[in-house]
């Protein structure tokens, strides 16, 4: 097929038809930001922030219209889609309040030399970008290489073709053209960007065979490479919590965004005589959700994204149930939706090594909690991890043993601007946000003086 369609996940009405670019189109694009590189990379870092700033004021003058936008590709309600636009104009803000010091060459003197440490950007960087969060996560890469002088080439998942086409001409300008552009391609297409010169690094977020197949093609072309890819994150309620406001975390954690989320609660580990108090508290946080249309006010859950998604959570929670988990309520297909719910499994159940995608609240018991870390860490993933205590020291120690990339202590993971984030294990490598993922596509040059 020479098209792609994105559909309504609410209604399952196609949406548009788009054709794939041509080779000859895609060469276009990518000579064209290699030349908008050599511009951009010498262009004042004042020129710079008020070329973001721009970028973020248009974002926000067309805020309902970017919200109703993501609603409708992928079934976020309303107000989540709103949430996830203003974030993408506090994440401009904070870096363009740090470019400058960011950037900031840094001097080092040995009694022999003296050694300067620049950084300076390295050309075109390839986001490979998800559905779940179609502005945020294209935001997240493309803003602070754009502030650092490189340019952005994205491949946006098909399902949101539109936003991704909305983004192009968000970021458009008269004045500085192709310093971000999209482009619509297949899968196969993919390894001839990646290979050409003036890509010098890719940034992926997706799942793991997404992942591993963009890593290896990265590798051989020798090009950087940031992976952030999927999880099993546990949410850890130690026995001195205070239970209900663990379970509310977790519940917004496994609830939000219908649970599409990398950084989703996927297994909230309760003590044992807990877990019906827990069950219980959970059925009736349940009956409050309101379920339908995401356009439509009041509405806290909306469909899941593709129907395939909903098929692939069914057949996940009937594995875990035979393999011994006990399913309380809901977490089963309804048409386009996938019923929000609460299972009970072991640390064991082989299903707790897979990524379960949408909204399950997975309860899993532990007796004490000296086998506690162990099953919490025993998972292929390592994305992030929250733990709930009333004994901040005890839950400092705690997330030092967990094997994660980012632990919260008494809160739900949420990535912030300002705080690096990224994974280990299956959940991949590299980091974005923070001044850490600033650098992530910079060359660190030392300077040598004698």
């Amino acid at each position: 097929m020479n098209t792609l369609s994105t559909v309504n996940p609410f209604t399952q009405q196609v949406l548009e038809t788009y054709n794939f670019q041509s080779k000859q189109e895609i060469d276009k694009t990518l000579n064209q930001g290699h030349l908008a590189f050599q511009h951009w990379r010498n262009t004042a870092i004042a020129v710079r922030q008020d070329f973001i700033h721009t970028v973020k004021n248009k974002l926000i003058s067309q805020r309902d219209a970017y919200a109703t936008l993501i609603s409708t590709e992928m079934g976020k309600p309303l107000v989540q889609a709103l949430a996830e636009i203003d974030k993408c104009a506090l994440l401009c803000d904070y870096y363009i309040e740090k470019v400058p010091a960011f950037l900031q060459a840094r001097e080092e003197k040995y009694l022999d030399k003296k050694v300067v440490h620049a950084l300076s950007p390295t050309g075109i960087v390839f986001g490979i970008m998800p559905w779940n969060y179609p502005f945020w996560q294209v935001f997240r890469f493309a803003i602070p290489n754009l502030l650092a002088g490189n340019t952005i080439l994205l491949k946006h998942a098909p399902s949101t073709t539109g936003c991704s086409l909305a983004l192009h001409d968000l970021f458009s300008s008269e004045a500085f053209p192709n310093r971000f552009q999209s482009l619509i391609i297949d899968l196969h297409q993919v390894e001839s960007i990646i290979a050409h010169p003036a890509v010098q690094g890719v940034c992926l977020t997706g799942s793991v065979k997404a992942g591993s197949a963009v890593g290896e093609l990265a590798g051989k072309h020798l090009k950087k490479s940031v992976l952030e890819l999927g999880s099993a994150d546990a949410l850890v309620i130690l026995d001195d919590a205070i239970l209900f406001k663990a379970l509310d975390g977790a519940f917004q954690s496994r609830t939000f965004n219908a649970g599409q989320s990398c950084i989703a609660a996927k297994r909230i580990f309760v003590r044992e005589q807990k877990i019906e108090e827990a069950i219980a508290y959970l059925q009736g946080k349940l009956k409050d959700l309101r379920i339908g249309n995401p356009l439509e006010e009041g509405i806290n859950l909306g469909p899941i994204a593709k129907i395939e998604f909903v098929q692939q959570l069914e057949e996940q929670v009937k594995r875990a149930i035979a393999f011994g988990a006990r399913k309380i309520s809901g977490a089963e297909a309804q048409g386009a939706f996938f019923t929000p719910g609460i299972i009970v499994s072991e640390a064991s159940n082989p299903m707790n090594q897979e990524e379960i995608f949408g909204p399950v609240l997975n309860l899993i018991p532990y007796q004490d909690e000296n086998t506690l870390l162990r099953n919490i860490n025993n998972t292929n993933f390592g994305l992030a991890a929250s733990v709930w205590s009333q004994d901040e020291a005890k839950a400092i120690q705690w997330a030092h043993g967990i094997e994660a990339g980012t632990v919260v202590i008494n809160d739900y993971t949420k990535s912030d601007p300002r705080i690096p984030f990224g994974g280990i294990k299956n959940s991949g490598f590299g980091r974005e946000l923070g001044e850490l993922g600033f650098r992530s596509f910079l060359n660190e040059k030392a300077i040598i003086i004698i």
